[in-house]
């Protein structure tokens, strides 16, 4: 399954209306949608300067997940919406163009574009591009593709004078819906920007390789009743990793993510950068507690403090904020990373004893049955660190 297809129309440019790139706030949220035949995809949307940022996680029947990111731009031309999403890191697979609808706030419906209509476009001229060859993904043909290299002012008038005959009559089979039961288990660890957390593109160091033994093992934790089972080990290289096995996207089935932690020590306070280099290169920053040699606690939500030295510039960053939440952005380097650490990280992170994280250690890796999301969310009781 996937937004996009070998052989379909590839662009140059996105759509964009005259305002400039923007981001639908509809749409920012994890979305779900489930093919029995063919697989899974879920959608992660989130606010990334004036546009927007979607990692995609597609599983096919019997496969193991595969994860994209990518930038997406939306705009709104009359009565229709429009999307445009560019993948990998280079951007040289171009953008693919998008209809969407959203029926309600929870159901996302998408059209793929018409490629008869791009190419008859391009070879009559209305719009310029080339119309070439290329390998399929088996090599064992050619397919025909076609490139439209047209500005974005000149995408928005084709768009405007021709509307619905640009795309595909029938959406995609799988309809997407907004998925609560993501939220608890994916953005938890990694503390994806739907969640109040802090961000850096560079870890937080102390000095030297912190190490901290009480960490190896295996360990379980429950957020709002959706398990995971996290393993911390040491790498070939030395470094910290952690083997994380959770249900990543709705349904029964798990699967295995790799985080690279970094550790860092001031006195008595220790914390922990995290990411996923598959999904981001940047790290989310979390203070961890010890209570015992069995049971650890993270909390990764920044402090008013902190944000009001960011508004200071005390230290360098900004705070990004949507209609969900709001994400502290650092862009400090390492050394004014630690320095600000080293004197103010204990006031850093949010104190109260209702951690966003709690981990229990375990004897073995087993994971347990995922469990239904409560029909009010207000009624979910967090995990205090301290039982």
């Amino acid at each position: 399954m996937g937004l996009a297809c070998t052989g379909c129309t590839k662009f140059d440019n996105p759509i964009v209306a005259e305002s400039g790139p923007a981001l639908d706030a509809g749409l920012i949220g994890l979305w779900s949608c489930t093919d029995e035949g063919r697989g899974s995809m879920s959608l992660d949307i989130a606010r990334d300067g004036d546009a927007g940022r979607v990692i995609i996680v597609s599983t096919g029947k019997g496969e193991e997940p595969q994860t994209d990111q990518g930038r997406l731009i939306t705009a709104r031309l009359e009565r229709n919406t429009y999307a445009s999403v560019r993948g990998g890191e280079d951007g040289k697979d171009g953008w693919t163009l998008l209809r969407y609808e959203l029926r309600d706030p929870g159901r996302l419906t998408i059209y793929l574009d018409n490629g008869k209509f791009w190419t008859d476009a391009v070879r009559d001229r209305i719009v310029s591009g080339t119309i070439g060859m290329t390998e399929a993904k088996d090599g064992n043909l050619s397919v025909s593709v076609t490139t439209v290299s047209a500005s974005s002012d000149e995408m928005r008038k084709v768009v405007l004078g021709y509307g619905g005959v640009i795309f595909d009559d029938n959406p995609v089979p799988c309809e997407f819906v907004r998925s609560t039961a993501m939220t608890r288990s994916f953005a938890a660890l990694i503390c994806l920007p739907l969640a109040a957390c802090v961000q850096s593109p560079v870890p937080l160091e102390s000095g030297a390789r912190v190490t901290d033994p009480v960490l190896a093992g295996t360990w379980k934790s429950d957020l709002q009743g959706d398990p995971l089972v996290a393993t911390f080990r040491q790498d070939k290289d030395g470094k910290l990793v952690a083997d994380v096995l959770g249900y990543f996207e709705p349904g029964p089935r798990a699967s295995t993510q790799h985080y690279e932690i970094v550790l860092a020590r001031f006195g008595e306070q220790r914390y922990m950068s995290i990411r996923d280099p598959k999904i981001s290169p940047d790290y989310s920053l979390a203070r961890y507690v010890v209570v015992s040699k069995d049971r650890f606690c993270v909390f990764a939500t920044f402090s008013d403090a902190l944000a009001n030295d960011v508004e200071q510039t005390v230290v360098a960053g900004q705070i990004k904020s949507d209609r969900h939440a709001s994400s502290v952005v650092l862009s400090a380097d390492a050394g004014q990373l630690r320095e600000y650490f080293s004197k103010h990280g204990a006031s850093a992170f949010q104190e109260h004893d209702e951690a966003a994280l709690v981990f229990q250690r375990v004897s073995s890796a087993t994971l347990p049955p995922p469990k239904e999301p409560p029909d009010d969310p207000d009624s979910i009781v967090a995990t205090r660190c301290r039982p």
